[in-house]
C-alpha cells in the first residue's frame, strides 16, 4: 500500500494538510487517540505500509523505536518534527538527524507516577521498611534496630526539577521538609536553587538525592566517586532518570564501604535482551542498602494510552504554530 498523500506547500502549518507517518504497535483505543486528534492530516501507521510504500513525503514523525526509524530517515525529505514516545533521548543518535528537524520527547506526560514511585522508594529507605519486613518474616520482633528517620525538618536534593523533580518537591515539602533544586537556570520555587556547577557545594548539606535529570553530554557520570564522597555518610540517593548518570562500580564501592549509606534504583546500567537474564557488573542485590525496582516507576494502569494522548497534543502543537513542548536540545547530545 503506498501512502495516500498529496503533497501541500502551503507555508502555514496551521492551514496545511499535514503528512504523519506513525511508527510502532498500538491496541484499537491508542489508534483512535491519533485518528482523532490528526483527523484533518493524513495518517498512515508504519506497519500497515507495505515494503514498496513511499515514505518520503512523510512531515511529522511519531515513533518509538529509534532502530526502527533510524534507517528510514535519508528517504523522508519533507520531514519536519520528530515526536518520540519516551521521556529519555539519549538513545537517539542526533548526529544522524539533519539539523532542521525539530525533536521532542514525552518528558512529563508520566510525571506523577515516576514523582510517587521516587518518593515511595525515599520512605521505604528512610523507614527500613524491608529491613523490618524481612526480620519479622524470620520471627524477629525488633522495633527501634533499627531506627527510622524522621523526614520533617531533612533536606532533599533533587537534580533536574523539571516536571518530576517540582512534583517530588512538592511531595517533600508536604513532610515539611527543605527542599534544594539543582536545574539549568539556577532558579526555581525551591528553598535553595543553583545549577549543575553548583552541585559539588551542596551534596554536604543533603539527607536525600533525588536524580531526575535527563542523560547528556553534560551528566554522565555526574555522580561519581568523587561527588559520593562528598554525601554524607548516611545519606539516601534515588535514581529515577538514567543508570549512566551514576558512575556505577563508584557506587557500589561506595555502598559497600558506607553501609548507613543506602540507594534506591529504579533505572540500569545493563538491561536485558528479552527473555535474557537480568544482571549488572556488580552485585547490588546482595548489598542490604540496596532497594531496586525494574524500571517501572512510569508504568501504572494506562500509561501507554496517557503517553499517547500527550504526544498526541504536543505534535498538534507543531501543526498550529503553538510552541512545542519538550523540544530537544540537541547540542546536549552530540560530543
Amino acid at each position: 500500500m503506498a501512502f495516500p498523500w498529496a503533497r501541500r506547500t502551503a507555508s502555514d502549518k496551521r492551514d496545511a494538510t499535514m503528512n504523519i507517518l506513525i511508527e510502532g504497535t498500538y491496541s484499537e483505543e491508542e489508534r483512535e487517540v491519533f485518528d482523532h486528534t490528526f483527523s484533518r492530516h493524513n495518517v498512515t501507521y508504519l506497519d500497515d505500509v507495505t515494503p514498496e510504500g513511499d515514505m518520503g513525503d512523510a512531515q511529522v514523525l511519531i515513533f518509538r523505536s529509534w532502530r526502527t526509524v533510524a534507517p528510514l530517515l535519508s528517504s523522508m525529505k519533507r520531514l519536519e518534527f520528530m515526536q518520540y514516545l519516551f521521556a529519555g533521548v539519549d538513545r537517539l543518535d542526533f548526529s544522524s538527524i539533519p539539523s532542521h528537524i525539530t525533536v521532542a520527547s514525552c518528558s512529563g506526560s508520566n510525571a506523577t507516577p515516576v514523582a510517587e514511585h521516587a518518593f515511595a522508594m525515599l520512605l521505604a529507605l528512610s523507614k527500613h521498611i524491608k529491613e523490618h519486613h524481612e526480620s519479622l518474616s524470620k520471627g524477629v520482633f525488633s522495633q527501634q534496630s533499627p531506627l527510622a528517620a524522621e523526614l520533617a525538618g531533612k533536606r532533599i536534593g533533587i537534580i533536574g526539577y523539571g516536571e518530576i523533580g517540582a512534583r517530588i518537591g512538592r511531595y517533600a515539602r508536604a513532610f515539611e521538609m527543605e527542599v534544594y533544586a539543582v536545574n539549568s537556570t539556577g532558579t526555581s520555587d525551591a528553598d535553595i536553587t543553583v545549577t549543575l556547577g553548583g552541585l559539588h557545594g551542596i551534596l554536604h548539606d543533603l539527607d536525600f538525592i533525588v536524580l531526575s535529570i535527563p542523560l547528556t553530554v553534560h551528566t554522565r557520570g555526574l555522580i561519581d566517586a568523587k561527588a559520593l564522597s562528598m554525601m554524607q555518610d548516611d545519606a539516601t540517593l534515588i535514581n529515577v532518570s538514567r543508570g549512566e548518570i551514576i558512575v556505577e562500580g563508584d557506587l557500589y564501592e561506595h555502598l559497600v564501604s558506607h553501609p548507613d549509606f543506602s540507594a534506591g534504583l529504579d533505572v540500569w546500567w545493563h538491561y536485558p535482551h528479552k527473555g535474557a537474564r537480568w544482571e549488572q557488573a556488580h552485585p547490588f542485590l546482595e548489598l542490604p542498602n540496596v532497594l531496586a525496582t525494574p524500571h517501572n516507576a512510569a508504568m501504572v494502569e494506562g500509561w501507554r494510552l496517557r503517553t499517547v494522548r500527550y504526544c498526541s497534543e504536543n505534535v498538534l502543537r507543531y501543526i498550529e504554530g503553538k510552541e512545542v513542548k519538550n523540544k530537544v536540545r540537541k547540542e546536549d547530545y552530540l560530543m
